[in-house]
This record gives structure tokens, C-alpha cells and sequence, in this order.
């Protein structure tokens, strides 16, 4: 990656530029925009966004730094809560109470997130379930 700078409010996730060099290649499992990427054959666009969530390389490059961040904090507290544990955990033991908070905010956002998914899920399955009762009438 170069261009790494700190996520604006939980500095353990880094954003930065993909790279061509085998640096990123290896550390980085690099999806192109939800394909598998072929070194061989892939070509590196200059607005490809990666990230990492306390050194563990993320799922994709991003369009936009905004896209990759947003993904991170996805992916930390859908995929990785021990990891926002722990950031939590080190966050209250060092009174860092900024971190925390922006933590808990986050937290908060990506269930919320969740839970309206779910929502929406079931009432489309409920309008699904509806109508296909009527049509086999």
C-alpha cells in the first residue's frame, strides 16, 4: 500500500493506494470489485483503495477511499468483533475515551445497519409469500 493513512477515528484501521510491487501482492488478498484477481492479467487502476484492520489485510479494493473505509468498518464489526473487542478492551485500560466512544458509535451503526436489513428481508419474504399465494390461486 502506500498513501497509508489512519481510518479518522479507529487509528488500528489503515487505508492506503494499491500497489503493482509484490509486497502488496503478498500480503494483500486483492479482490478486483468482487472478482478474484490474476496477477498476470490484472490491471491496476490508480483509484483502487485497500485496507487493513489491525494488520489483517482486507477483502477488497475499493473504488474510493470513503468506500474502503466504509467496507473496513463493515467488515470489523460484521466479521471481526474480537478484533473491535479488543480495540475496546486496550481503548477503556488506557483511558482512551475518544476511541471508545468512536467504537461503541460505530458498533452501534453497523447493528443498526444489520437489524434494518433483516427488517426489510423479512417483509420483502412476507410480500413474496403473499403473492405467490394470490398467483397460485
Amino acid at each position: 500500500m502506500k498513501q497509508i493513512k489512519p481510518h479518522p477515528q479507529l487509528p488500528f484501521i489503515k487505508i492506503g493506494r494499491l500497489l503493482d510491487d509484490a509486497d502488496d501482492w503478498d500480503h494483500l488478498t486483492c479482490m478486483h470489485h468482487g472478482e478474484p484477481a490474476d496477477r498476470q492479467n490484472y490491471k491496476r487502476r490508480e483509484d483502487e483503495w485497500v485496507y487493513t484492520l489491525d494488520g489483517l489485510p482486507g477483502f477488497a479494493a475499493h473504488r474510493s477511499e470513503t468506500d474502503a473505509i466504509l467496507a473496513a468498518e463493515k467488515e470489523l464489526f460484521q466479521q471481526h468483533g474480537k478484533i473491535a473487542q479488543k480495540q475496546l478492551d486496550k481503548a477503556l485500560e488506557e483511558n482512551d475515551i475518544k476511541l471508545a466512544l468512536a467504537l461503541a458509535e460505530r458498533r452501534g451503526y453497523w447493528l443498526g445497519i444489520t437489524d434494518q436489513r433483516r427488517q426489510v428481508s423479512a417483509i420483502v419474504n412476507g410480500a413474496l409469500s403473499l403473492l405467490t399465494s394470490l398467483v397460485r390461486t
